[in-house]
């Protein structure tokens, strides 16, 4: 297990890197000092995706585990900030509103184009420097590499800014017929 500042690696022998940006709980005390009480409880979080995912050392995946909230940075979002979704309003690389629309800095506070590339560089490159290197490092000992991006939204969450219907979204992590875990879904992938 190799710890960083950003994030924890367990390196694994197989193709399989399992990526989970998203259970990251710590708020560098500069940010969290300007955020809302309701951001601080980190609405946004895929709370204990990481100890789900535990199963993958028994299949000897590697995985990277985010340590920074995405609020600090969200590393499903690309550093140069383009929308995931055309025509769709979504949060930023380092977003100022949670899903639900809300407020995550006091006074309205959005984060300004300096602060954002101090937040890239000191956030979200390391973490996906670390993926492309483990990533290059299995196709060149396996010949080709897959990566797992593990997620999970809550249920009922109600977006007012995000979603221009007002209606609740269901997300499911899996869609899967026959009730199949992501456990099984990877080891399917995997060479036998």
């Amino acid at each position: 297990m190799k710890k960083s500042d950003c994030y924890t690696f367990y390196q694994g022998n197989s193709p399989l890197l399992v990526s989970i940006p998203h259970d990251g709980r710590a708020l560098p005390t500069e940010i969290s000092k300007l955020m809302t009480s309701n951001a601080l409880s980190l609405p946004d979080t895929d709370w204990n995706v990481s100890c789900l995912y535990q199963f993958c050392k028994e299949i000897d995946a590697s995985m990277i585990i985010a340590k920074y909230s995405r609020y600090v940075v969200d590393l499903n979002r690309n550093d140069t900030d383009k929308s995931l979704y055309k025509n769709k309003i979504t949060t930023g690389v380092c977003p100022s509103n949670s899903f639900d629309g809300n407020y995550l800095y006091k006074d309205s506070k959005t984060i300004n184009a300096i602060e954002k590339q101090q937040r890239i560089k000191l956030y979200w490159m390391p973490y996906h420097n670390k993926i492309k290197s483990c990533l290059k490092n299995i196709k060149n000992h396996f010949g080709y590499a897959l990566l797992w991006d593990a997620h999970s939204i809550r249920r009922d969450r109600k977006s007012t800014r995000l979603n221009s219907s007002h209606k609740p979204i269901s997300y499911a992590v899996f869609c899967l017929k026959k009730k199949k875990t992501a456990k099984s879904v990877i080891q399917l992938s995997l060479p036998t």
